[in-house]
């Protein structure tokens, strides 16, 4: 693989994934460096999870390795807008109203 991990696009990534020239540990590494960069800048995430984004990707590094294929998007690390219900984390859409720990503390 000549191109960084970061700047592949997703069809590249995923192909790149199940020919062995790269693996989802180093997508997700990769998403994670640029986000350790840029974030501060930008202000995109309002939680991140890396600990488990890397054990998802080894997981599915795994799975690949054993002939296991979920579909095209698997082993590619994403972000979730927090207007999507996700287990583990939250939904607020950036609202306090909607941020569990609004209005502790009242009355």
């Amino acid at each position: 693989m000549t191109d960084h991990p970061s700047t592949l696009t997703i069809s590249d990534a995923a192909a790149a994934l199940r020919s062995g020239a790269t693996t989802s540990v180093a997508l997700t590494q990769a998403s994670i460096d640029a986000a350790d960069r840029h974030d501060a800048d930008l202000g995109v995430y309002l939680a991140r999870f890396d600990e488990l984004a890397l054990a998802a990707a080894a997981k599915a590094d795994e799975e690949l390795a054993a002939g296991v294929d979920r579909g095209p998007l698997h082993g590619i690390p994403l972000g979730v807008k927090d207007i999507i219900a996700a287990e583990g984390g939250p939904t607020t859409a950036q609202s306090l109203i909607l941020d569990p720990a609004w209005g502790e503390g009242i009355g």
